[in-house]
């Protein structure tokens, strides 16, 4: 309705996009109600894009002073936009294929190819070229104009005041050149080409320096981090940084470039820009992704886009270094913000929904899995992630070692692995063929069974070298998804697909052979998703029918107790160390903490989505929940309320942000509250004033509010 009252609604209509989208952000900056501002804030809380062009961007230049952003579109049009808002300044028109390039002059005259074989300048324009060739990229210094086409080599021409401009040499070899570039000082052009090579020209005379750039792929992109430095990058994904030293007593002459400094980026067909003050580079590949990377030791320092698949079309970087310009194949245009104290990926949160959690025997730490392939280290005091382990197969289940200073990961790939925390060797133990799926684990830590999709059940011991040995006990009826290892550490249970659930002997250490001797205690129509053994020796066991059952193993043919049946299915259970509750996840986002003795439920609230995991520590103080929302969140046991909780909402790139504890905040001042029984959690990102409420007796999350800095 705001953007109707401005009049923008009838020209999103009639096509012209992007003045309708600065006129919709404009109402939505502008407008009263709360939904549209939390809405605003969701469009901005990763990356502002600003503008839906009305057709795919091909190229992106930022102007000298800063000002403006040009990016060209597959219409031949060029819209230049203003950096620091976004809005729309003016469209360039004169093309009539798709850019190719845009490259800005040290004067500010601006320069772009197309499809078709045309070169423009512009302010004023002015049609320099105009020949079927297809410009890969361009340069105009001065009254010499420099292009590469694809195909053929790279061409030196002088464009006179009036007219067009005339060819005065080609460059023989650098045939196939996807890109070039001007050094800062305007003295020194490179080349990238298909042949595997990246040279170098002195400027003016475009003569050669001996010496070509060897790489072991085709070169994909080549850029000047400075006056003597020159980094390059190739089609499957290599950096690499050459420096470029002058002659002595011949500060003109430049000298061999020399390799000082080679990483992957995992990227296909990667463009860069060099963030010289700020000594990053960052990298976009063909899937979109953009990440940033340090030029002093060549190790990724953040993730700036994981949200869109489609291909980057070209970055940009403001000239003071603190915003980041991208142009994507899903029509957007982005301005990243790296103001903020960019933080290495051991500080970042999940990237994806998470799987497992476990606490270590203290209490201290907090072990995570993910699809996004790593393990994760948190801090239970602090919420903040310790250590990142990745794995290339990832890993579904994990698990503390007794000293709590390893780390026990259940891989996809079958195996497992055996991590000291903080250490770069993981060493890895084959037995299963297939991923596994669950891991038991005795209350000590001392022995652990592993299961998943092969039906087959190993035990686990830790030898004095710091590894792993197994035991293969035989296999399930099916897919196993759930073990649980019994207090007394005499018995294994095991669920999986079908509902049936079995019990075997745990063999001594001693033992020789395993015994194959199973029997099963329980059969139905649903999986057993999750299995825990009371004090007692009962078994609690979670279906995939919503139910929650109670049964005495060690009584043949004995009926199972249900506990109770919810409106979402638990994927698995645990009960504290005193067996008197039980931490049961659901799918319907909902963490229930149930009391054995009369069945009474605590509902905590404040997951997205489906809650996979929730674990207490030793203790039995606090609780952690794992969800899809890619979220880690810790509650106290007792009271139900949230302690802290980890998530990636907020800045580019995505910040690790933990809420803490409870604060009373209201008009009435500390300690008084608007409404009996609400309190206000703390503020859990100060830059954006972002705060949300909780209900202090049940923990639901309430309303979202976003403080503006002027109040």
């Amino acid at each position: 309705q705001a953007a109707r009252r401005e009049g923008a609604w009838g020209a999103w209509a009639r096509g012209a996009r992007v003045e309708a989208a600065a006129k919709v952000r404009q109402a939505l900056e502008a407008a009263d109600s709360p939904a549209l501002r939390f809405l605003w804030w969701r469009l901005r809380r990763d990356a502002l894009r600003w503008t839906a062009l009305r057709n795919i961007p091909r190229a992106v230049a930022r102007s000298p002073d800063g000002r403006h952003i040009a990016v060209g579109s597959g219409s031949g049009a060029i819209y230049l936009l203003d950096a620091r808002t976004g809005g729309l300044v003016k469209v360039l028109r004169g093309h009539p294929e798709q850019i190719l390039f845009l490259r800005y002059a040290f004067d500010g005259q601006l320069v772009s190819g197309d499809w078709r074989g045309q070169v423009r300048s512009w302010f004023p324009p002015r049609l320099l070229l105009e020949r079927k060739l297809r410009y890969a990229s361009g340069a105009l210094i001065g009254a010499q104009l420099i292009t590469a086409t694809f195909g053929r080599e790279v061409h030196v021409w002088r464009v006179p005041k009036t007219g067009r401009a005339t060819l005065v040499k080609r460059l023989p070899e650098s045939k196939n050149s996807y890109e070039i570039a001007v050094s800062p000082d305007g003295k020194l052009l490179a080349a990238a080409g298909i042949d595997k090579k990246a040279r170098l020209w002195r400027l003016p005379e475009a003569t050669p320096i001996a010496g070509a750039l060897l790489h072991e792929s085709a070169v994909r992109d080549v850029k000047w981090v400075s006056r003597e430095r020159l980094l390059t990058t190739t089609v499957r994904g290599h950096v690499r940084v050459f420096a470029i030293s002058r002659a002595p007593g011949a500060p003109e002459t430049p000298l061999a470039p020399k390799l000082v400094l080679a990483f992957e980026t995992g990227q296909a067909w990667p463009h860069a820009v060099v963030i010289a003050r700020r000594q990053l580079v960052a990298t976009s590949g063909r899937r979109g992704r953009i990440a940033l990377w340090s030029l002093r030791d060549g190790k990724r320092v953040a993730w700036l886009d994981r949200r869109s698949n489609a291909p980057s079309a070209g970055l940009m970087a403001s000239p003071d270094g603190t915003r980041l310009y991208g142009s994507d194949r899903d029509r957007g245009v982005r301005a990243f913000d790296i103001r903020a104290p960019i933080r290495g990926q051991r500080w970042r949160p999940h990237a994806r929904m998470l799987t497992n959690a476990a606490f270590s025997a203290d209490g201290k730490r907090i072990a995570t899995t993910s699809y996004d392939k790593t393990v994760r280290i948190w801090s239970a005091a602090r919420g903040e992630v310790q250590h990142v382990l990745e794995l290339p197969a990832g890993a579904r289940v994990v698990s503390f070692s007794p000293d709590g200073q390893r780390i026990i990961a259940g891989a996809r790939d079958g195996r497992i692995r055996v991590w000291r925390i903080g250490e770069s060797r993981v060493r890895s133990f084959g037995g299963h063929e297939q991923d596994v799926m669950a891991l038991g684990v005795a209350r000590d830590r001392s022995v652990f069974v592993s299961g998943g999709r092969d039906r087959k059940l190993l035990l686990w011991r830790f030898d004095g070298a710091g590894g792993v040995r197994a035991t293969n006990l035989g296999k399930h009826d099916r897919r196993v998804f759930s073990l649980a290892i019994s207090r007394d550490k005499r018995l294994i249970a095991s669920g999986g697909v079908g509902g049936t659930v079995r019990l075997w002997p745990l063999p001594a250490a001693s033992a020789k052979a395993a015994p194959t001797a199973s029997r099963v205690v329980l059969r139905g129509g649903t999986a057993a998703y999750g299995l825990d053994f009371t004090p007692a020796g009962e078994l609690a066991i979670s279906l995939t029918s919503r139910e929650v059952l109670l049964l005495d193993p060690r009584r043949a043919g004995a009926t199972p107790r249900r506990l109770g049946r919810f409106a979402g299915r638990t994927y698995s259970l645990q009960l504290d160390p005193d067996g008197k509750r039980l931490a049961l996840p659901g799918s319907d986002h909902v963490l229930r903490l149930m009391r054995l003795a009369d069945g009474k439920t605590r509902a905590l609230y404040g997951h997205r989505d489906e809650i996979n995991v929730a674990r207490f520590d030793d203790r039995g103080r606090v609780v952690v929940s794992v969800s899809d929302d890619s979220t880690v969140r810790l509650w106290d046991a007792q009271s139900g309320a949230p302690k802290w909780f980890g998530a990636g909402l907020l800045g580019s790139p995505p910040r690790l942000l933990s809420h803490h504890g409870w604060r009373t905040l209201s008009p009435h001042g500390a300690g008084e509250t608007a409404e009996p029984g609400r309190a206000f959690a703390a503020a859990f990102d100060g830059a954006r004033g972002a705060v949300r409420t909780f209900d202090q007796g049940s923990g639901a999350a309430g309303a979202l509010c976003v403080v503006r800095r002027d109040g």
